[in-house]
């Protein structure tokens, strides 16, 4: 089948490109953003959870108080360790003003300092932070075993200020597993609305390119009758001419 003078492979391909793009891009907006919703639903209810516990206690402003690992008493440890009981939670990290982690219940990671952690950057600006744990990162040394956990940062509120952050990272296989479930949901419906629209756009311009086409048939038809008839009327008046007329006409 040749390319040019083909005007309806020429539709065919060039409307299955567009459509294509077009739904290529919509899909992965939309698998990206019921993946974040999702998640940011998820670490509301950890934000909702800190935000009352801390609220309900007095072990903890003077840690923030102090941004020191030195002011992290023995209740107050065991208050913290009280997180790994909640959800899939298998780490804590408490953090400092100064990036400094607090008290973690790995306990290497205490009093280390990481100035270039965005997510904690973030937290201490006010908004709950998360990403899909970064197994490379230093301060992530002992999740490297856990490539799919999720990391989540709440802010600690103290007067309407942020004194600091809790970490937390959990291994909810059953969320990732939904998310997964979801974008492939969406996938198929975005890709069978675009076939759909193709199909709808292609049928419209079959209908419309056959009709043209048998427009023109009748266009030449009628305009065929039309020389044959005035090639009779010019062969009676004029035989030689007519034979011309005739002659053209064919050709």
């Amino acid at each position: 089948m040749k390319w040019r003078g083909n005007i309806l492979l020429q539709y065919s391909i060039t409307t299955f490109a567009v459509v294509g793009v077009i739904f290529v891009v919509l899909g992965v907006v939309l698998t990206r953003r019921i993946a974040e919703y999702q998640l940011r639903s998820h670490i509301r209810l950890y934000e909702t959870v800190v935000e009352l516990i801390l609220k309900n206690t007095r072990l903890i402003a003077p840690i923030f108080a102090a941004d020191a690992p030195e002011a992290v008493t023995e209740e107050a440890q065991q208050f913290f360790r009280e997180f790994l009981s909640l959800g899939k939670i298998f780490r804590v990290k408490v953090w400092g003003r100064d990036a400094k982690i607090l008290w973690s219940d790995h306990a290497s990671l205490i009093g280390q300092v990481f100035l270039d952690n965005e997510l904690f950057q973030k937290a201490m600006r006010g908004s709950p932070s998360f990403a899909i744990a970064r197994p490379g990162a230093t301060e992530s040394l002992s999740e490297r075993e856990d490539s799919r956990a999720l990391e989540i940062y709440t802010p600690v509120f103290q007067n309407g200020k942020v004194v600091g952050a809790i970490e937390f990272y959990e291994a909810n296989r059953d969320l990732f597993e939904q998310i997964a479930r979801n974008t492939v949901v969406t996938w198929t419906l975005v890709i069978a609305a675009g076939a759909l629209l193709w199909l709808l756009l292609f049928s419209i311009f079959l209908r419309a390119h056959r009709r043209q086409e048998r427009v023109a048939a009748d266009l030449i038809e009628t305009q065929d009758v039309t020389i044959f008839a005035l090639a009779y009327q010019a062969d009676l008046r004029d035989r030689q001419t007519g034979r011309h007329l005739e002659r053209t006409a064919i050709y």
